[in-house]
């Protein structure tokens, strides 16, 4: 049996063995005793996005915490990278979020976080599950005290973000269109951007436990280039359910991705002086385009493997203090140790002040490579290199390709689906390419 944690925490479908109350409450007791290892009686931060499921998820997680022996702390409903900064802030010994991210309102799960905001590494994931199988599930246990609700959580959490740019920034003038993917961000974004006399416009803001995700936010951007071009703002911000990412809209329509928004902010940090080390890093999943234009503006370039988490630990490894995924997680060192949407939002839009120039302007700093995409269900998850067939295809096709494109099969660390990525400059050539593979894996793994 594999592990029950993913690339990014726990997650599954509400009532499924993974995902349910009995979870929560022995994964609640599990982490107080995981955290008992350097905290005699330790404080936890629960928070939660807009499910429908994660009030009940929360309260059990916080039951469990208590029995554990443990202090619980409620957060209202917060983006992931805004509870991060209030175990930090608040000095917790440890944090947990309740949420699928960018999955569909049937999904939910559970990120942890250690005392100073930072996801648990592997090994430390490794840990706590041990821990949970020793764990009574005994939910019926009587608890000697309530969990404390954090009333100024959401108002610690914009004051921070309002810390991340100069003081004397002044953004009058400005329209924007949100789209908060009626999650996490609909809590926060508004008040946000008004104190910076922002104007917005806010479209799925509107969470009823059962929307989150559907149709809109990170994932689905049409409806946000609809209303950028239609309103004539200068740009449009689209988070996913637990606002740790974002991908933009310029004032033309056209999507701003991770890839692009690393290559605006690369240059912003270098123009400041703040790009420690002259370092960025990405994924093996970026663009690349991206790498070429690092090394047009004379940058080091690191690649580390998918998920927010790894890019965080490579840039601490590293001494960088800027990385990020192509899927819109950005992570600024100098101020979080988590991807924010929110806190990225700021930097692009201080950066369109800093540079004087519209969002499309600087999206074109990077020429990003054509590429396919194809996500392929699979009933059975062998070793890519163990099935002779689908090695052989993939061999095929990198040694087409040579230098002027590449091939990247992986499966996802969230669904039951494998991943198929062929980039290059020829589109006629990738996409055929990406289909054959896609058919010979459709064949092989179901």
């Amino acid at each position: 049996m594999g592990s029950i944690f993913g690339t990014d925490g726990i997650r599954g479908i509400y009532g499924d063995d993974k995902v349910n109350e009995d979870m929560a409450f022995r994964l609640g007791k599990a982490f107080v005793q995981f955290l008992k290892r350097s905290s005699d009686h330790p404080e936890v931060i629960v928070g939660r996005d807009t499910r429908i499921s994660g009030e009940r998820l929360q309260k059990e997680m916080a039951r469990g915490i208590i029995v554990g022996g443990g202090r619980a702390f409620i957060s209202p409903i917060i983006t992931t990278p805004g509870l991060s900064y209030l175990v930090h802030a608040n000095r917790a010994d440890g944090g947990v979020m309740i949420t699928a991210s960018h999955n569909p309102p049937q999904y939910n799960g559970f990120k942890f976080f250690n005392s100073g905001g930072e996801k648990l590494s592997r090994s430390e994931e490794t840990v706590l599950e041990n821990l949970l199988s020793d764990t009574d599930p005994d939910r019926g246990l009587k608890i000697r005290e309530e969990a404390v609700y954090l009333k100024e959580a959401t108002e610690s959490y914009v004051r921070f973000l309002l810390s991340t740019i100069p003081k004397d920034m002044d953004f009058r003038g400005i329209f924007i269109i949100l789209d908060c993917a009626n999650g996490a961000t609909s809590s926060v974004a508004s008040e946000l951007f008004s104190r910076l006399n922002i104007v917005h416009g806010l479209i799925n803001c509107a969470g009823d436990g059962e929307n989150i995700n559907r149709g809109c936010g990170a994932l689905y951007p049409d409806s946000l280039k609809e209303y950028v071009l239609h309103l004539k703002a200068v740009a449009g911000f689209s988070f996913d359910g637990d606002g740790d990412r974002v991908v933009a809209v310029d004032e033309r329509g056209d999507v701003i991705d991770g890839d692009q928004i690393l290559i605006i902010a690369s240059r912003l940090l270098k123009e400041r002086g703040i790009l420690k080390n002259n370092l960025v890093v990405s994924t093996i999943m970026s663009n690349m385009g991206l790498m070429d234009a690092l090394r047009d503006m004379g940058l080091r370039h690191i690649e580390c493997d998918v998920g927010d988490r790894n890019v965080y630990e490579t840039m601490k490894a590293h001494g960088a203090v800027l990385g990020g995924e192509e899927s819109g997680h950005i992570i600024f060192r100098e101020h979080h140790v988590t991807g924010d949407g929110l806190l990225t939002s700021l930097q692009i839009l201080f950066a369109m002040k800093y540079f004087n120039l519209p969002l499309s302007k600087m999206s074109k700093w990077m020429v990003p490579f054509p590429r396919v995409m194809l996500n392929v269900g699979v009933k059975k998850r062998p070793e890519i290199n163990s099935v002779a067939a689908i090695r052989k295809v993939i061999e095929d096709a990198k040694k087409d390709l040579l230098n002027k494109g590449r091939v990247l099969v992986r499966y996802s660390g969230t669904e039951p689906v494998c991943r198929v990525m062929v980039e290059g400059k020829d589109r006629k050539r990738i996409d055929a390419w990406a289909n054959k593979i896609a058919d010979v894996i459709r064949l092989n793994l179901n």
